[in-house]
């Protein structure tokens, strides 16, 4: 089975623009969550769009994977990044959410896999993981129809599923969460090994 992260980051957020290519501890938030998903799977693919030019230059100079899709239509860029790559099992995760770890992703993984809900989401306090196979994922694409529900698609899958955990107080929105983030990945590094 062939189990993809699919990270979904656009450039232009409206209350932090560029936030997914802003620097925490020598590397771009985008980066950290990237390098997470490839710890824990093989395959990992950005999800950005045409207007995100300099989300897909980082990603063409770095060799991460990505899919240019429709800027606003979420539900459409994960869905067509699935298809593009092959994926049987969809593990979505925000582009904005630099804590998420390995470990996280590979419970989100385990508790979907044992609760066999069709869509399963752990919100950990750094950010939500979402895991679905890709027929659910195909099914919600071809028959969700509104446009907020297609923009807002987890809110809307969540209906199909089960959610474990609390919301996510470490995500990032504003240069005050960019602030608390880059501290505590600071703090992280000073530790010793």
């Amino acid at each position: 089975m062939n189990t993809s992260a699919i990270i979904t980051a656009r450039y232009n957020s409206e209350r932090l623009p560029g936030k997914v290519l802003l620097d925490i501890e020598g590397k771009p938030m985008l980066r950290h969550v990237y390098d997470s998903a490839r710890a824990s799977l093989s395959s990992a693919v950005i999800a950005t769009t045409a207007m995100s030019q300099p989300i897909i230059d980082y990603c063409d100079r770095e060799g991460m994977t990505y899919y240019i899709g429709d800027e606003e239509d979420i539900l459409d860029r994960l869905y067509q990044s699935a298809t593009q790559f092959e994926a049987d099992m969809v593990v979505r995760l925000w582009g904005d959410s630099p804590l998420i770890s390995p470990h996280d992703i590979d419970y989100a993984i385990s508790q979907q896999n044992k609760t066999q809900v069709i869509y399963y989401t752990y919100k950990t306090p750094f950010g939500c993981i979402s895991v679905m196979p890709y027929s659910f994922l195909k099914y919600c694409w071809h028959n969700v129809t509104n446009p907020d529900d297609r923009h807002w698609i987890h809110n809307h899958m969540s209906k199909f599923g089960e959610t474990a955990g609390n919301d996510p107080i470490f995500t990032v929105d504003t240069q005050r969460d960019l602030d608390k983030v880059r501290e505590i990945v600071r703090h992280q590094s000073d530790k010793p090994s």
